[in-house]
């Protein structure tokens, strides 16, 4: 069946694309958006197909997107998307719903032996064969009228989709994998991701790690306060202040404008009017119940002989992801390790579901000396000290 592609300008065009795509089995989502100079993401696309329709809904011309709602979480539907979390940011900011069920490929390409982040147009080329042109990945998505191949940029984003994913659900199932990421999913389906509240913006900040937890309350109202300022002129919280501004405004703790502007950097970046609201900041934060304060997390002390352990893990992660055609990286990341070595337990993937079942319960078996490794003609051998 040949391809029809419509572009939504209108309400009543978006409403007649809902009544269309409200019984489809399987949509293919993604949207084109810019958001270098404003705070608020500005959503320029959103692409929704079928197997044989798709559109280009238009949100500059479009203003209300919420009708968009009840297709979005349709439980009888999958919504497809590839690295789809600005997607799913997106989506909710202008409908107020996270799209579910989801099914993300990039997510997984991972289980099928394929590179983690692998991005679409590789990944269209390797589960279909078809190479697809990333020309206009940059495009101004603002200027109307679109170009021709913006046009079908957009449409090549969504288009593969269903297929893929019909293809990628084939091939997990014939390898038993299909429901490994079951869990993983569902967790896309909820908003909780989007938005950091004012309590924990400070952690957002960078290079915080040296500050006391009073330096770290003067972070946290400076952070909030640059917040507030981004959102209320609509542009990026750095065009108000650098991280490392905020961290060395925390440090210094200035009294005055004038010790404000010691510090490199700050007079270009702040007024007077907005100086003087950051020493008023300061001064609130150093004021405050010190209970309050923020601190930073504490952390295990690394394991003695961390290094040789995490190296010693990561030889066994290898083999155990050879033996199931995976990366290892998709079992555990080094952070992960070093966490692992070091005594954690609770949140760690490796330790939850098919990853536990691969791999996890026997790195718990390592530490504890029942598994050991060696080395037999070449290869990692796994025996266990009972066997």
């Amino acid at each position: 069946m040949e391809e029809q592609s419509m572009q939504v300008k209108t309400e009543s065009e978006l409403q007649s694309a809902i009544e269309s795509i409200s019984d489809a089995e399987i949509l293919a989502i993604d949207t084109e958006f810019m958001r270098e100079k404003t705070y608020y993401p500005l959503l320029c696309l959103v692409q929704i197909a079928t197997e044989s329709t798709s559109f280009i809904i238009d949100p500059l011309a479009v203003k209300d997107l919420t009708p968009l709602a009840s297709v979005l979480t349709s439980p009888k539907t999958v919504k497809v998307l590839h690295a789809s979390r600005q997607d799913r940011e997106m989506l909710f900011n202008a409908c107020g719903v996270v799209p579910s069920p989801i099914f993300d490929t990039q997510l997984a390409a991972p289980l099928l032996g394929l590179q983690q982040q692998i991005g679409l147009k590789a990944l269209v080329e390797e589960i279909l064969g078809v190479r697809l042109s990333k020309r206009d990945s940059l495009s101004d998505w603002s200027k109307r009228p679109l170009s021709k191949s913006q046009i079908e940029y957009s449409l090549d984003d969504v288009r593969y989709l269903v297929p893929l994913y019909r293809e990628m659900c084939k091939r997990l199932d014939d390898l038993g994998r299909r429901h490994w990421l079951d869990s993983e999913f569902e967790a896309l389906g909820e908003d909780s991701e989007f938005g950091t509240p004012e309590s924990e913006l400070w952690s957002k900040v960078k290079k915080t790690n040296s500050l006391s937890r009073a330096q770290l309350a003067c972070a946290q109202g400076i952070a909030v306060w640059r917040e507030n300022c981004a959102k209320r002129s609509n542009i990026p919280r750095r065009w108000i202040l650098q991280d490392e501004l905020i961290v060395e405004l925390s440090r210094r703790q200035p009294k005055s404008v004038d010790e404000v502007y010691e510090i490199r950097g700050a007079k270009e970046k702040l007024n007077t009017g907005r100086a003087r609201e950051i020493v008023k900041v300061i001064e609130t934060a150093l004021a405050s119940d010190p209970d309050t304060w923020p601190k930073h997390a504490t952390r295990r002390p690394t394991a003695a002989n961390a290094d040789a352990m995490v190296d010693l893990l990561t030889a066994f992660l290898r083999t155990r992801a050879k033996e199931n055609m995976l990366t290892h990286q998709v079992l555990a990341t080094h952070d992960d390790l070093i966490a692992f070595v070091s005594g954690q337990r609770a949140g760690l993937d490796i330790l939850k579901g098919w990853r536990y079942e691969i791999a996890g319960r026997d790195m718990l078996e390592i530490l504890e000396g029942r598994i050991s490794l060696r080395i037999e003609d070449g290869n990692i051998s796994i025996s266990r000290a009972d066997g």
